[in-house]
Parts: structure tokens; C-alpha cells; sequence
């Protein structure tokens, strides 16, 4: 994972679930996040150079949550060990300033530098 490191990365301080926007599936879980994509931590591989449409789960209020939509580019899949965890690196296809205003206050309210 780390080979495709470019920039610094922030890590969700709970578990924050994404889902498919066309399917309302649990894609699986946020693992990190940047101003330029995510990785996605799932339970199975998802194929490389496929866009989706995502939607993240983010706490709002007590008891509120609310979606975040967005499209990504798979851009590479790594099972970890020998486990049956997956993780997942897609990069955002479009920067609306909404996006990017969330994105930011995602980053500054339910994460950690890593």
C-alpha cells in the first residue's frame, strides 16, 4: 500500500461506512482519506480502472447521519496477508466545491493525521 503513497492520508477516528450509490451496498469501510481520493477497506477485491458512485455515511448531529455522494476511479486492489481483507485506493473524479468542503470538514472533524 504504501508504493502508492503520493500525499498525506487521514484516518477516519471511527468507523465510517460507504456504500454503492447505485445499489445502496456496503462497499465497505473508510480506511483513509485525502482532498484527492479514498481507500476503501472491504471484505472482497473490486476491480482496477472502474469509476463508481459511492455515497459516505458521516455522522451529523446526535442520532443524524447524513450521505456524502461522490464519484471514484478504482486505481489499485491489495489483499492484506493472508486475511480477507481488501484494501482499495480510488481517486475523485470530479472536485465540486461541495465535495470539497466536506471532504474538509470531514478531515478536520472525524480524523487523524497518519
Amino acid at each position: 500500500m504504501l508504493k502508492y503513497r503520493k500525499k498525506k492520508r487521514w484516518q477516519p477516528l471511527d468507523s465510517l461506512p460507504i456504500y454503492n450509490s447505485e445499489t445502496d451496498e456496503l462497499v465497505g469501510r473508510l480506511g483513509n482519506i485525502t482532498m484527492d481520493g479514498v481507500m476503501i477497506i472491504s471484505d472482497k477485491a473490486y476491480p482496477v480502472n472502474e469509476d463508481c458512485s459511492f455515497y459516505l455515511q458521516v455522522p451529523l448531529k446526535k442520532n443524524e447521519t447524513g450521505k456524502l455522494r461522490f464519484e471514484a476511479r478504482s486505481l489499485w486492489s491489495d489483499k492484506q496477508g493472508k486475511s480477507n481483507v481488501y484494501h482499495s485506493g480510488y481517486r475523485f473524479l470530479s472536485m465540486t466545491p461541495r465535495l470539497k468542503v466536506c471532504i474538509q470538514r470531514i478531515i478536520v472533524g472525524f480524523t487523524y493525521m497518519n
